[in-house]
């Protein structure tokens, strides 16, 4: 399974490239929304799931998940962000996201949701 993880902060980063590499994930990381733009575009039949940061140096994550959507309606967008109130919430899932977790995230909680996320895509495009 291949990842797309759009995010800025190298510190968080290296803690997801690092515990998905562990369940066997092989992961591309951009950080910021252009560069995982232009990895969506270029790739998008390879990825399985987006990770996403809502805070980006070029622009917002909720951009991004709007662009992705365009692309691909299919894909699996996890929003991972520091955003804590339920209004944030509510706007990632109208931009497209399929799921929206507070930062920390546990490496084994994200590992759930994504299998999650992944298998009940595979299972809507199959149908």
């Amino acid at each position: 399974m291949k990842v797309l993880l759009v995010e800025d902060s190298q510190l968080f980063s290296y803690y997801l490239l690092r515990g998905l590499k562990k369940e066997n994930y092989t992961v591309d990381l951009a950080e910021n929304g252009m560069d995982g733009l232009n990895l969506a575009i270029n790739n998008y039949l390879d990825y399985s799931i987006v990770l996403l940061d809502w805070n980006l140096p070029d622009m917002t994550g909720i951009q991004v998940c709007k662009y992705l959507r365009k692309i691909d309606s299919n894909i699996p967008i996890i929003f991972l962000t520091g955003q804590s109130n339920s209004e944030d919430a509510i706007l990632a899932f109208e931009s497209g996201a399929s799921d929206f977790i507070r930062k920390p995230v546990a490496m084994k909680e994200l590992v759930i949701r994504m299998k999650h996320l992944m298998r009940k895509t595979q299972f809507a495009v199959g149908a």
